[in-house]
């Protein structure tokens, strides 16, 4: 969801400084890219540091796990 919230599309799967693919590269069709950023929309209006470029790495709370909890029953729907 860091990625795709806040790199324009065309970014998503190229190796740069703001994009290390060997850490959170995206290794999933561009349809599930989209369904990521939706969620990662979402995410950012209650928790955006849960989503944060950089800083979301390792970052936990309580309602970002709700959260991200929340992504995945909504996808499963």
């Amino acid at each position: 969801m860091e990625i795709t919230l806040n790199l324009p599309p065309k970014d998503w799967y190229r190796n740069s400084s703001v994009n290390d693919l060997s850490y959170w590269g995206l290794d999933y069709p561009p349809l599930t890219a989209y369904q990521s950023y939706v969620h990662g929309v979402f995410l950012k209006t209650f928790d955006p540091d849960s989503v944060a470029l950089f800083t979301s790495r390792g970052y936990e709370s309580y309602l970002g796990k709700l959260l991200m909890r929340w992504t995945i029953l909504s996808s499963d729907w």
